[in-house]
């Protein structure tokens, strides 16, 4: 008697039809499957294609060669099922769902530097932590380190005549943000950092231990960080009254 077998019955049942383990009636009812369907057809033939040999002259040799066409298989299945996982872990770091962050769990910490004025304490060679030296070549360019936020870029003359200042801020957060818009907009003659869109993965969670950081610095000077929420509520993050010592 044959039965119509589903897909998922005939995939599962492939691995004993492959080594010619299953009742008469199965396997004619899988053979009539692998006739019209050409995706199961397909999986027994790559199935059945890497593991062909010479036929056993005994039949301990025949036993021999099911038990290694079986561990093969199963070898094969364990190693589909890590990339798999690999795979969905990949999916869920890069292409996962977002959520918001709470504007709570942000924390900033920002700091304004006097280009030039830094210049001239490192020319005097009285230790600051902001240290700018000339570089080598036609054109005169400053090394600038910010020990405190592990910045280091390179600053030309033309732009440190046309730039006083240089701003840094942290960013950090609970959560890995994937995603954080930021936009400085000159609003009354105040530099003003505005911070949108604070998104994370839906199926991350709280880091257990530590925190997520970003740095970023701008030329110019900075008066208030703004979070400015998908309603429009504006909540002032950072103020340089607001700003501690260490923060």
């Amino acid at each position: 008697m044959r039965y119509d077998l589903p897909c998922e019955i005939v995939q599962d049942l492939l691995p004993n039809y492959v080594e010619g383990l299953t009742g008469e009636n199965t396997a004619e009812s899988v053979r009539t499957h692998l006739e019209d369907c050409e995706s199961c057809r397909a999986q027994w033939e790559a199935m059945k294609a890497p593991y062909q040999e010479p036929k056993a002259e005994n039949g301990d040799g025949k036993l021999l060669q099911k038990i290694k066409k079986r561990l093969n298989r199963r070898v094969v299945a364990v190693s589909a099922a890590v990339a798999l996982v690999l795979a969905a872990a990949l999916w869920a770091a890069t292409q996962a769902p977002l959520r918001p962050v709470p504007v709570e769990e942000l924390r900033i910490s920002a700091e304004v530097y006097d280009l030039k004025q830094q210049a001239q304490l490192a020319a005097a060679g009285n230790g600051e932590s902001v240290v700018i030296r000339a570089g080598e070549g036609e054109e005169v360019e400053y090394t600038v380190t910010i020990p405190e936020y592990s910045v280091n870029f390179l600053c030309s003359d033309e732009l440190m005549e046309q730039n006083q200042y240089v701003a840094v801020y942290r960013i950090s957060s609970p959560y890995q943000l994937r995603r954080l818009k930021t936009e400085i907009r000159e609003e009354g003659g105040r530099q003003i950092l505005y911070l949108s869109e604070a998104k994370t993965a839906l199926l991350f969670g709280k880091f257990s231990t530590g925190r997520y950081e970003e740095v970023s610095l701008s030329f110019g000077t900075l008066d208030e960080v703004v979070y400015q929420s998908p309603d429009g509520t504006q909540t002032v993050l950072w103020t340089p009254k607001t700003a501690q010592p260490g923060a």
